[in-house]
């Protein structure tokens, strides 16, 4: 039987095996292109998508801002203008407040609207009242208390010059100056003024009411040291004392200035300086004034004869 076969039948079946392992090998590497190809697909796809959707909104953007600018801009109502916004700014941002500036008055509408009236002796009684009553001993107020008999007749209208009201309190003044037995440092009037400057002006207005042999010493810091003060005192006779209340009451506790020979005291009260104020309603001598009176001038005037004025 071997005879009749044409070829050899052994060889015929390694033909078909090799057939058969090089369909598989094919067809092993196609599906694995097959699927690389699917995977490259599907990545191609998911990139596609997002940029279109990044061009989309990029377009979309570009639309809205060209349809702006191409819009009209209307000119709105202050009526129909929400002030809302406004509001929760300001609420927001802390608002400056104005300082209300007061406007002073000028010295001739105070004249014409508060006229001054001229000062009586219930004046200075009223303001020795408030700044030491329930502030000193039973016996230091009884030393200091005074009344309407410690006072000469007040100055009752301000355009009266000084020459007529010394004229008017003190109408024996010459027969003073000629009976009196004179010490040195010891004056008969004492004349109590805000300051220096007012001081020289009043000892110039009253030359008429003191008379050629009358001596005024000057009592006041302005050019005058306390120590030529204090030398004047000592060694000369003055028949009135001008001067402002500090340097009055130093030169009282240095011993130079006696208030023995003392008949009146003139305080210097309806004058006013270039502000409208008096000599009380400067806080500094006020005080100056007050303790003063306190410390050396209310004794003399309660065990005396002596007297207070107000010009």
């Amino acid at each position: 039987m071997a005879d009749d076969l044409e070829e050899e039948w052994w060889l015929e079946d390694k033909q078909l095996d090799d057939n058969a392992e090089g369909l598989e090998t094919t067809n092993g590497i196609k599906l694995k292109k097959k699927k690389d190809v699917k995977k490259k697909k599907k990545q191609d796809d998911i990139k596609s998508k997002k940029t279109q959707k990044i061009k989309s909104k990029s377009l979309t953007k570009n639309e809205n801002s060209s349809i702006n600018s191409t819009k009209p801009k209307l000119k709105r109502k202050a009526e129909d203008i929400d002030f809302e916004d406004d509001e929760d700014k300001s609420e927001k941002k802390p608002v400056k407040k104005k300082k209300n500036i007061r406007k002073r008055k000028k010295i001739s509408e105070e004249l014409l609207t508060n006229k001054p009236v001229p000062g009586k002796a219930e004046d200075f009684i009223s303001i020795i009242k408030k700044t030491y009553e329930g502030k000193l001993s039973t016996v230091e107020w009884d030393e200091l208390e005074i009344n309407d008999k410690h006072f000469l007749e007040c100055n009752e209208v301000i355009d009266v010059s000084a020459v007529q009201y010394f004229e008017k309190i003190l109408p024996t003044w010459r027969k003073l100056i000629k009976a009196s037995d004179m010490v040195t440092g010891s004056p008969l009037l004492l004349v109590i003024t805000s300051s220096g400057a007012r001081a020289v002006e009043l000892n110039r207005e009253i030359k008429k009411f003191k008379g050629k042999k009358c001596q005024c010493a000057k009592l006041f810091a302005k050019h005058f040291k306390i120590q030529d003060q204090q030398k004047f005192l000592k060694t000369k006779i003055c028949h009135i004392g001008v001067g402002t209340p500090q340097r009055i009451q130093k030169l009282i506790e240095l011993g130079c200035l006696k208030l023995n020979n003392l008949v009146a005291i003139v305080i210097d009260w309806n004058w006013r300086d270039i502000k409208f104020k008096r000599l009380v309603d400067i806080p500094e001598i006020k005080k100056y004034l007050l303790e003063l009176f306190k410390d050396s001038l209310s004794a003399h005037v309660q065990s005396s004869a002596c007297k207070i004025g107000l010009l």
